[in-house]
């Protein structure tokens, strides 16, 4: 695409669909950005400066037409539920999505319109949030950006979507969706799944003894349970294989353990030692700005003017 970039349409305005909105208008001044959600997160998203169009999702057709980048920023199972529809409507977009589960993703997206210019991606970054209000600006500031066509190869109609990513900070990387499943699974998925399971096995009446080990071990049990249970189930296969993995690595240190074994014991505890090592120094998270009471004063295209307090959020992110 030579001509600048003037229209991106934003598929599920949580905690991902917001903080790319609120990146695409920091780094693209002049871009028009259209989101698409249910009435309550809009409302909290046009307030946080991020969108000039808000649509409720039975304007989804309309809202991605004329987009020249589309993005899915929705949980993995309504991704793919809208694909057919948003592939069909968006015809001179390059559609890209957010999910953390890409063969599921990807598969829907062939199977709905083989030809279409799809790719399926994903930020290796977030929060234990979720919603408009935890939505920051530079959350892909230095993110590994994970693109995934079918060979695992560019295809040429990406370049718009690879200047946009690297233009709100994002690292470009091609995997096939197979390869990623399989590293997220370890690198995300697998983290969860044991931060849950430490957390829920711990007794509540003693947790006020608990210090930094077991709160930096355990702050992503905080994270939402609908966004985790799409991601784990559709990611199943690798994320079970990456839970016996780590379960054979427990009973090895057990073992370990058991038999005073000092010498074994060390080997696997270096080991760890070095894998930490080489982790970048986390960014820190700035605290989310307050939200100011509900508005009725934002511009939703087709929807009420003043939302309902008790209407939930069709996506949560």
């Amino acid at each position: 695409m030579s001509r600048p970039l003037e229209r991106i349409a934003i598929v599920g305005c949580g905690l991902m669909g917001c903080s790319l909105a609120l990146a695409a208008k920091a780094r693209f001044p002049g871009v028009h950005v259209t989101g698409v959600d249910a009435i309550l997160p809009l409302t909290r998203a046009v307030r946080r400066g991020g969108l000039d169009r808000a649509v409720p999702v039975t304007g989804l057709a309309g809202a991605v037409a004329g987009a020249d980048l589309v993005f899915l920023a929705a949980p993995v199972g309504t991704i793919v539920d809208v694909l057919p529809a948003v592939l069909a409507a968006a015809r001179d977009a390059v559609v890209t999505d957010l999910g953390s589960a890409k063969e599921a993703i990807c598969a829907a997206a062939r199977r709905a319109a083989p030809e279409a210019p799809f790719v399926g991606g994903h930020p290796f970054c977030g929060g234990t949030g979720s919603g408009p209000a935890e939505a920051r600006a530079d959350l892909f500031e230095g993110a590994s950006w994970v693109l995934t066509p079918a060979d695992g190869a560019p295809p040429s109609f990406a370049r718009p979507l690879e200047r946009f990513i690297r233009t709100v900070g994002g690292r470009v990387r091609y995997f096939t969706p197979r390869l990623h499943d399989e590293l997220a699974a370890r690198l995300s998925h697998l983290p969860q799944v044991l931060a849950t399971a430490l957390a829920a096995s711990t007794d509540p009446a003693h947790i006020g003894l608990a210090a930094g080990g077991f709160r930096d071990t355990t702050r992503l049990a905080a994270s939402p349970y609908p966004l985790w249970r799409d991601i784990l189930f559709a990611n199943r296969s690798a994320v079970l294989d990456a839970v016996e993995g780590l379960q054979c690595r427990l009973s090895e240190l057990a073992r370990c353990i058991e038999a005073g074994d000092g010498k074994a014991l060390s080997v696997l505890w270096e080991r760890g030692r070095v894998v930490r090592k080489r982790l970048s120094p986390a960014r820190p998270e700035p605290r989310p700005p307050v939200e100011p009471a509900p508005s009725c004063q934002f511009p939703v295209a087709g929807g009420p003017s003043c939302p309902s307090g008790n209407r939930e959020p069709a996506t949560d992110c």
